[in-house]
């Protein structure tokens, strides 16, 4: 037994005996022990064991009964807590947990954005020959121009060995610029080829899609493919062999183009152009080694870098879009509620610059949240390679430094998209995107200009 339980046995024992001895002055007894009360009172030693005997029954009685009230409270207790922790727990937990972040300032690659997936056009001379290894979409070229002052009736051709890649288009494209132009393809793969013109970007004239024999289609093969222009005519020879004929639709040629279609290695040789009146060879290229205008000067230009406190991405190429990603971190994939920030400024601008922050799912399908040139701002958005833009946001110009700050806000029901500070779009977070299934983030550039990126931040909101 403890103290406590030996004090109230004892406590009921006085009161017990004081009761059965009336005769004493209760006081007497307040500070007795068990064997004082013998001496005290005219009780036999045996009367007052018996009185405590029963006092201690009684207290140890009602001391169980308290324990089982106890137990019974402590097990209650218990399960109401189990009941919680199993229906509120997580939210409990929840409640207590740290918000997740990202940050990013870009002083080097700690976060292993890559860069060469997505940035791995390139075109550089090899073995004897121009390649140009391509890295795009089915329906976009990868070219290089040179300005040329063509006479009245001439003709050029090239050679063509294909090396790697998908099924698809390579040739000679003869024009002023992007918009006006008259493509001569050939496919090596299927044996196909292919003729197509432009006039102010409007088509002139339905493609020509044909099969032809005189493609040479085993592996390795070159292809020699040759136009022939007199006046406002035409004729395209492959292989020596006369396929097609007609007109340019009074096109005022002063470029030539080596083009590729898609995803795709290809070697350019023998390149020449023949003045038709004289024979006189206005130009020639075995590209047996670099010819610094054409090489250097041409090629497009793709680069990233850590430089200044900044993630610095240069391109040349206004034909097409180009980004750096890096994976979502596991614990975010599961956020309802987030918010992205970035801060971009242009470096250098020639043309049609845009830049931006991505969320993809792949490289199908994916969500890009853009600024260009520093003005007007823009939502892209691609499902199954399926392009739409979105808005034409006006962007304030007069932040810090002159960069543009990007905002992603993701609530539970909405999805706000800020620049600069300043809301510009609000949707529900089931358009557009499917914002559950993102697996990377992206920096995103299009046009001829050098974008530094900084300041990333992608945090929960709790």
């Amino acid at each position: 037994m403890g103290k406590k339980t030996d004090e109230k046995i004892l406590d009921l024992l006085k009161k017990r005996v004081i009761e059965r001895d009336n005769e004493l002055e209760s006081k007497e007894y307040l500070s007795a022990t068990k064997e004082a009360l013998i001496e005290l009172t005219s009780l036999s030693a045996k009367e007052v064991d018996a009185i405590y005997n029963d006092a201690k029954a009684e207290v140890l009685k009602e001391e169980k009964k308290r324990q089982k009230l106890i137990s019974k409270v402590l097990l209650y207790g218990a399960g109401v807590l189990l009941i919680l922790a199993l229906v509120y727990g997580a939210s409990i937990i929840e409640y207590f947990r740290s918000p997740v972040s990202f940050t990013d300032n870009f002083d080097k690659n700690s976060n292993n954005w890559n860069f060469t997936d997505k940035m791995g056009n390139s075109q550089f001379i090899e073995n004897g020959a121009y390649i140009i290894d391509s890295y795009k979409e089915k329906t976009k070229i990868e070219y290089i121009a040179k300005d040329f002052s063509f006479p009245k009736n001439f003709s050029i051709e090239t050679e063509i060995k294909k090396i790697s890649g998908e099924e698809n288009n390579c040739g000679i494209n003869l024009g002023t610029d992007k918009v006006n132009f008259a493509y001569f393809f050939i496919n090596p793969t299927n044996g196909q080829y292919k003729l197509y013109a432009a006039v102010n970007g409007k088509v002139a004239s339905n493609s020509i899609l044909k099969e032809s024999t005189h493609v040479h289609k085993r592996k390795n093969a070159v292809n020699t493919i040759k136009v022939q222009v007199t006046g406002n005519l035409y004729e395209y020879y492959i292989n020596g062999n006369l396929v097609e004929k007609g007109n340019l639709f009074n096109l005022k040629l002063s470029q030539f183009f080596l083009a590729t279609a898609g995803t795709q290695k290809i070697a350019f040789d023998n390149l020449k152009i023949v003045n038709s009146d004289n024979k006189e060879v206005l130009f020639s290229n075995t590209f047996d080694k670099e010819i610094e205008p054409w090489v250097n000067n041409l090629n497009v230009l793709k680069k990233a870098e850590f430089k200044s406190g900044n993630y610095q991405i240069a391109t040349n190429d206004d034909n097409f879009c180009y980004w750096s990603e890096t994976w979502i971190p596991e614990n975010f994939k599961p956020l309802k509620e987030y918010e992205i920030k970035l801060d971009a400024k242009i470096l250098e601008l020639q043309d049609n610059a845009v830049m931006g922050f991505m969320l993809l799912k792949d490289d199908e399908n994916y969500l890009s949240f853009e600024v260009k040139e520093g003005r007007m701002g823009r939502i892209v958005v691609v499902k199954n390679k399926l392009e739409t833009f979105i808005g034409n946001y006006s962007v304030d110009k007069k932040n810090e430094n002159g960069k543009v700050n990007l905002r992603i806000i993701k609530k539970k029901n909405e999805v706000e998209f800020f620049f600069n500070g300043i809301l510009v779009d609000k949707v529900g977070n089931d358009k557009w995107y499917d914002w559950n299934k993102m697996e990377k983030m992206g920096l995103r550039v299009c046009g001829i200009h050098t974008v530094g990126f900084e300041n990333l931040e992608f945090k929960e909101i709790k």
